[in-house]
C-alpha cells in the first residue's frame, strides 16, 4: 500500500479534481526495487506485474524504458468502487477487479 497527500489550491477545501489528479500523479510513479522485491510481494505477483508493465508498454517503444509503475501492480482491469474512512483522518481507495472485457 501506498499513501496519497491530496495537496489543494482551492481555499474551500480538496476538490475531486485534487483527489484524482493525486491518485494519478501516485499510480504513475515508478516503483522502487523494495516493492517489488518484499514479503508481501510473492514471486507469482511480481511475475504478474511485470507482465503487466510489459503489456502497458508494448506500444509505446519510449516508455520500453522506463521502470515498472505502481499502477502494474493492478494488473489487469480494475474498478474504483469509493473511499472507506479509516483510521487517524486516513481514507482507503476500495477497488474490485473486472473481467477482462
Amino acid at each position: 500500500p501506498w499513501y496519497i497527500d491530496v495537496h489543494t489550491q482551492n481555499p474551500a477545501g480538496v476538490t475531486l479534481y485534487d483527489l484524482f489528479l493525486a491518485i494519478r500523479a501516485c499510480m504513475f510513479t515508478p516503483t522502487s526495487r523494495e516493492d517489488l522485491y518484499n514479503n508481501l510481494v510473492s514471486p507469482e505477483a511480481r511475475e504478474q506485474i511485470l507482465l503487466a508493465s510489459q503489456r502497458r508498454c508494448s506500444t509505446q517503444e519510449e516508455e520500453r524504458v522506463v521502470n515498472t509503475l505502481r499502477v502494474d501492480f493492478l494488473v489487469d482491469w480494475v474498478l474504483m468502487e469509493g473511499l472507506k474512512k479509516g483510521k487517524d483522518g486516513m481514507w482507503e481507495i476500495r477497488t474490485r477487479r473486472l473481467p477482462k472485457p
